[in-house]
């Protein structure tokens, strides 16, 4: 089978001859080119460089999440007049997150009053939304969460050891 009769069948169409084609066409058209391989090469000269651009901006954008959660959580601990060494505050994470421990009716809880969270969870700008699942939370829910802007806070509620919870980033 030559080559017209295949087209002719493929396409419904028929083809014309390279003699034919300038008849019918003009001198000087180039019969069509072969198929050409696909140059990788050129591709992945631009796909590398794409690829590793985008990698920085992944690791430059996390760095900004993590720097704005540990201004955040320094900035809320001062303006609370709070510190690492605050009976019921712990630091975690080289200060990318940060647990406080409520006060309970039991022997070990944290000893962090509830005033003291409020006001660190209001200066990382948790919403109302969070503090009234807090409020409503029993012993029997088990961990809760909640995320806004760069945080996410969980936390479990039992009448011995307090409402205890943990911010941390919330793309981490």
């Amino acid at each position: 089978m030559s080559n017209e009769t295949r087209a002719q069948g493929a396409t419904g169409a028929g083809l014309v001859s390279g003699s034919d084609r300038e008849a019918t066409q003009g001198p000087g058209h180039a019969p069509p080119q072969a198929a050409r391989k696909r140059d990788w090469g050129m591709f992945s000269l631009g796909a590398i460089p794409g690829l590793v651009v985008g990698v920085l901006i992944g690791v430059g954008l996390a760095a900004g999440a993590s720097d704005e959660s540990t201004a955040g959580i320094e900035t809320a601990l001062e303006d609370c007049s709070l510190t690492a060494e605050t009976s019921g505050v712990y630091v975690l994470d080289d200060g990318q997150a940060l647990e406080l421990d409520g006060s309970g009716e039991g022997v070990l809880s944290g000893g962090l009053d509830t005033d003291d969270q409020v006001c660190v969870l209001d200066g990382l700008g948790m919403p109302e939304s969070g503090y009234s699942r807090m409020s409503s939370t029993r012993a029997l829910d088990g961990t809760q969460t909640i995320s806004w802007d760069a945080f996410r806070a969980s936390w479990t509620y039992h009448p011995d050891d307090g409402l205890d919870i943990i911010v941390e980033p919330a793309d981490g």
